[in-house]
């Protein structure tokens, strides 16, 4: 999405990617499932940017001239935006611009903490995956899983053989029993060199 100007719904899906909604692998898998105008896809729905953009402008522009926008051109100062309609377009630097005010971020902040299951993994890495999507990974597996690194490990899983299941079985328990003893014999080790 290098474009310099953004439809409405590339500007939902730039919301998302910048506010980290649902940009896990299995969340992009969902919502390819969903009909293309299911609210549920986007962070912040197209109604509620479009009021979240005019205030922005509004607001930017007040400040900037002590007096609200009139023209197109006033509007255009702060966000340019061409067309009407479905073929309305919207500058990209002016919603990444807008995404980065405190205010706008408070709002979007708000609803990602209402949309979304917001956690970190084993890595640290902090996980947003929408609230429907989790319901949909218990749905689809019929399992409670922690996280959806755990869900994410049955998803890479559930369609291997049981034979294959076994061999995979073996060899983590092989490698759990191989860390075991080094973990033992880094004990003694150290026991050893603290005892002498």
């Amino acid at each position: 999405m290098d474009k310099t100007m953004i439809n409405i719904e590339e500007v939902l899906w730039l919301v998302n990617s910048e506010m980290g909604y649902g940009t896990d692998s299995y969340s992009l898998n969902v919502f390819k499932t969903l009909d293309k105008k299911d609210e549920k896809k986007y962070l912040v729905p197209a109604k509620a940017i479009k009021r979240y953009i005019r205030s922005y402008i509004e607001r930017k522009f007040k400040e900037r001239n002590n007096k609200p926008p009139v023209t197109y051109e006033d509007f255009d100062s702060i966000i340019k935006i061409v067309g009407d309609g479905k073929g309305r377009k919207y500058e990209k630097d002016g919603i990444l611009r807008m995404l980065e005010d405190e205010r706008i971020n408070e709002l979007i902040t708000g609803r990602l903490y209402e949309k979304a299951y917001l956690f970190e993994n084993g890595n640290g890495k902090r996980m947003i995956v929408p609230n429907f999507v989790w319901e949909y990974y218990n749905e689809e597996t019929n399992m409670k899983f922690e996280d959806i690194e755990q869900a994410q490990h049955y998803v890479d899983i559930k369609d291997d053989t049981t034979n294959t299941l076994k061999m995979k079985l073996h060899i983590i328990q092989q490698e759990i029993e191989n860390r075991k003893k080094f973990e033992n014999m880094i004990e003694n080790t150290i026991q050893r060199q603290t005892d002498a």
